[in-house]
Parts: structure tokens; C-alpha cells; sequence
């Protein structure tokens, strides 16, 4: 459902069915109550009618700045929290990774990973509490209130398509993640102080070696659809 407010006689839209938020468009609307709005809109003839309105879409300036503002900050972390979290893993690959293999490190392997490990696991647990929530301002900050989503209807459209994927893709990472550094990244890294050359270790090596990877993976095909949900 569309977000509306009249302000200096216009009829401003805000909804992901046109695009950005912030991209106000200045919309002709059929079957107004002109008491409502305070005979603020003109008359509108029928045939360049694009929505219904009633008065209990129409909100305040004030409040529509607000949650203008707040949409901004949401979107701020959101892309923040992304950037740190996709940068981290590109980081540790192309550069932590490489440089645990100099002779320096060789018989602190192990602690070194898990030292590097535990402190980008908590801060990517953190990302993704963040990524959480202003995932939910974004969308009710568009006009997409939260029973929506259990209508099976929005899922059918193109933007609900997109986040279906999208949100799918986000959980398949937090579960990889879970795995990897609750389980196989701190088991990896004790094996390797004990033991580097011994198969165990190579094994859990590997894996938690390919999970990175395609967690990796997975967080740019979810900046993809992030970008379609906006552009289309």
C-alpha cells in the first residue's frame, strides 16, 4: 500500500512500486475527498486517474519527514553494515589468507585464524542483527507494512519475487556462518596447532575454507537483488 500526504497543494507518493523513496513523484489521483485534504488538490478528471485515495492514507509533513529522515538513516546502515561485512570477507580472502602462508606464521597458523576469526565473528553477528532490522525500516519506511508479508500475493509480484530470493539468500548465509564459526573454524584452528599435516585437519581446513567462499559468494548475488529491488 502507498504511502500519502498533501503538502502545498501536490499529492506526494512514496512507494516501491515507483521506485526509490526518495524519488517523490508528483502524482494525479482520482476519487478524493477534497474535505480531507483540505481542498488542497484540484480536480482530477477520471481518465488520468493512477490511485485511489483515502483519508486515512493522508499523514502529517511533519511525520512523513520523520520517517523520511529515518529512512535515510536505515538505509545508511543497511549499505554500511553490507559494505563492512562483504569487505571484511574479501579482505581475509585476498589478503589474510595469502599472508598466513609466509614463514612468519607457520607454527602460529592456527592461533592466528582463530584469533582473526573470532574477531570478524563477532562483528559479522553484530552486521547482521543490523542488516536485520533496518531490513524491516526499509520496507515499512517504503509503505510496505509487515502483514504483507504473509500475504502469499505480495510474494507473486516483482519486488516481492526479488526479496523472496533475496531474503532466502540472506538465510542460507547465516546458517553457513553458524556453522562455520561456531563449529568448523574453531575446530580447524585447534587442529591446525596440533597437527597441520594430519588429514583431519586438512579436511576441516577445507571446509571451512569453502564455506567463506560461498558465503562470499552468496553476499554479492544478495547485493545484486538489493540493487534490483531498488532499480528494478
Amino acid at each position: 500500500m502507498p504511502i500519502f500526504y498533501a503538502a502545498d497543494g501536490n499529492l506526494v507518493v512514496l512507494s516501491s512500486s515507483f521506485g526509490e523513496f526518495e524519488d517523490f513523484l508528483l502524482l494525479r489521483v482520482c476519487s478524493l475527498d477534497q474535505q480531507a485534504l483540505g481542498n488542497r488538490l484540484a480536480h482530477i478528471p477520471s481518465s488520468n486517474c493512477i490511485a485511489n485515495l483515502h483519508p486515512g492514507n493522508v499523514l502529517k509533513s511533519n511525520n512523513i519527514l520523520t520517517i523520511h529522515h529515518m529512512y535515510y538513516l536505515s538505509v545508511y546502515l543497511h549499505i554500511l553494515s553490507a559494505v563492512f561485512w562483504i569487505g571484511g570477507m574479501l579482505f581475509t580472502i585476498a589478503v589474510l589468507v595469502p599472508a598466513s602462508r609466509d614463514r612468519l606464521l607457520v607454527e602460529k597458523r592456527g592461533a592466528f585464524f582463530k584469533l582473526i576469526g573470532e574477531k570478524f565473528s563477532r562483528i559479522s553477528w553484530i552486521l547482521f542483527l543490523v542488516l536485520i532490522i533496518t531490513g524491516i525500516t526499509n520496507l515499512t519506511s517504503r509503505g510496505i507494512p509487515v502483514n504483507s508479508l504473509l500475504d502469499s500475493a505480495f510474494w507473486q509480484g516483482p519486488f516481492g519475487s526479488r526479496l523472496f530470493i533475496k531474503l532466502h539468500l540472506f538465510a542460507a548465509v547465516l546458517v553457513l556462518s553458524g556453522i562455520h564459526d561456531f563449529y568448523a573454524g574453531p575446530k580447524a584452528a585447534r587442529l591446525m596447532d596440533k597437527d597441520e599435516s594430519a588429514s583431519k585437519t586438512h579436511l576441516f581446513r577445507k571446509i571451512t575454507s569453502w564455506i567463506g567462499r560461498i558465503n562470499f559468494v552468496l553476499g554479492l548475488v544478495i547485493l545484486y537483488y538489493a540493487i534490483r529491488l531498488t532499480r528494478g
